[in-house]
């Protein structure tokens, strides 16, 4: 009980020191936090009206206004005791400025990642918009392809068609009917009648093959339409009983053609019939 009463040293007041108000940091810091919230508020109302909006657009505005917090906030908390950094050891400041920028730099690690994953995003949406674009040229060019052949191929049958029509419209259409047998010096003598029902001939030729011995036929020229009579003699003993009879003509533009004809001898009337074979 003794030393209760031993006498104490030291600076006494009679009324306690006025320190101000002592929450004004945790004032200044939700200021600011209030002021961030409504500036980031209001920049995300305005945007989100846009198409394809996301919240991860604003990750620059709010990681600034974090970090702007942050900020004031380590300021209000360690202003009375910025002073004191000159006289800590170097190894305890580093641990101070590492221990008060940490939450910042892993807030834009982490922010930045997020960012680098929204680019890669946005740019393999922009390689598939580039591939589909491509596949879309790549059919609108088949398709434009496959109708300039279409067309090609039509225009070409229309050609055809026309040079077609052109050459038979220039071709001569020949018909031998063959007439009633007559006899000669101990010949058989023959008359065709020769019919053009096509265009105009000229320089016409008639050949036999195998030949008939002796007959040899260079005809008139012969209009369209009209038809001409032709007499030969043959030995029917030495002439062959079926053949092959071609007329050679030029036609007006003076183009050669031929028309064929199978020939047969009737021996019941010793007349050679012809059948039209094919025309060159």
């Amino acid at each position: 009980m003794a030393s209760l009463w031993e006498p104490v040293g030291g600076v006494f007041w009679s009324v306690p020191p006025n320190d101000g108000w002592v929450h004004w940091p945790i004032a200044i810091v939700l200021l600011f936090v209030a002021v961030a919230v409504v500036g980031i508020g209001a920049r995300i109302a305005s945007k989100r009206k846009e198409p394809e909006w996301h919240l991860r657009q604003h990750m620059v505005e709010i990681g600034g206004a974090l970090t702007l917090v942050y900020l004031v906030g380590i300021t209000a908390l360690t202003w009375g005791r910025i002073g004191t950094l000159g006289d800590m050891p170097l190894n305890e400041v580093g641990d101070f400025l590492a221990g008060a920028f940490g939450p910042v730099a892993f807030l834009w690690l982490v922010l930045g990642f997020l960012q680098q994953g929204d680019e890669l995003r946005l740019s393999t949406k922009a390689l598939e918009d580039q591939a589909g674009e491509l596949k879309r040229s790549v059919q609108h060019q088949s398709t434009m392809a496959t109708a300039a052949l279409e067309q090609m191929e039509a225009q070409r049958a229309t050609l055809q068609m026309q040079i077609d029509e052109r050459d038979e419209a220039l071709r001569a259409i020949f018909s031998i009917e063959s007439g009633y047998a007559s006899y000669v010096s101990g010949l058989v003598r023959n008359t065709i009648i020769v019919r053009n029902n096509g265009a105009d001939a000229t320089d016409l030729v008639m050949t036999f093959e195998p030949e008939i011995p002796g007959v040899g036929l260079r005809l008139l020229d012969m209009r369209s339409g009209g038809q001409e009579s032709y007499s030969f003699n043959f030995n029917d003993n030495e002439s062959p009983r079926n053949g092959r009879a071609t007329i050679t003509y030029y036609d007006r533009v003076g183009v050669v053609r031929h028309q064929s004809f199978v020939y047969e001898l009737d021996e019941a009337t010793d007349t050679y019939e012809f059948k039209r074979y094919y025309e060159g």
